[in-house]
């Protein structure tokens, strides 16, 4: 997985990024953060669920956004 300048927006506000991550095959992450840090919109598009507003996320070969 390979998030490149990735962003999120709803309702005209941006509420993830930029951000730029790579993970790759093996590695084990854990996501932490308060409460409306993004955790749940961050595995939505890294599980494919949703696309990013900006930047480029790519998920087993394939490229969202």
């Amino acid at each position: 997985m390979d998030f490149n300048e990735v962003c999120l927006t709803r309702g005209g506000r941006q509420i993830l990024g930029p951000i730029t991550w790579r993970v790759d095959e093996g590695q084990r992450w854990v996501i932490l953060g308060p409460n409306g840090a993004g955790k749940t919109s961050l595995i939505a598009i890294a599980a494919t669920l949703i696309h990013p507003t900006k930047g480029q996320a790519r998920v087993l070969d394939e490229l969202l956004g």
